[in-house]
């Protein structure tokens, strides 16, 4: 087995634990929200945005880790990092996909803590942050779609 190989693998399954890590503490987070709500506080901006980190954890986790080790071998270590070569208009539908995901996936805790609470008072808060998010991802999906409607001028 040669060096290159158990770098590979060894980072393969440290990018594993690393994930296997964000999952557990995503649900340490949820559990401890959920705690605090069901104990009678009346849901603030903090609750709102546990739901929204565990979308986007969930949603971009992988790619964000990604990134970071490679800005890691980059500049640190001096190493140098072969970049995907794609279109700024790809990259940015991707990125809108990806919070979408996160959108839905945030979304559907914050909705389910409103239901589940059942007191209008209690979640108002919870509501009005789903309701800014959602204004959120519909102007970066004007702005990310823009770049596949004018797309950029070669030079």
């Amino acid at each position: 087995m040669g060096i290159h190989r158990r770098r590979t693998d060894r980072a393969l399954w440290i990018q594993a634990r690393k994930t296997r890590f964000s999952i557990d503490g995503d649900i340490v987070l949820l559990l401890l929200t959920v705690f605090d709500l069901s104990r009678g506080s009346t849901a603030t901006l903090a609750h709102g945005l546990a739901a929204i980190y565990i979308g986007v954890s969930l949603a971009f986790g992988k790619q964000m880790i990604a990134w970071a080790d490679g800005m890691y071998r980059r500049f640190i270590l001096r190493e140098q990092v072969s970049r995907e070569r794609i279109s700024k208009a790809r990259k940015e539908r991707n990125g809108f996909y990806r919070h979408v995901l996160a959108f839905l996936i945030g979304g559907a805790l914050l909705g389910a803590m409103i239901l589940w609470l059942g007191d209008a008072e209690q979640t108002e808060s919870l509501l009005r942050t789903l309701q800014l998010w959602g204004l959120v991802l519909v102007i970066d999906g004007i702005i990310s779609m823009s770049y596949t409607v004018f797309p950029a001028r070669s030079k």
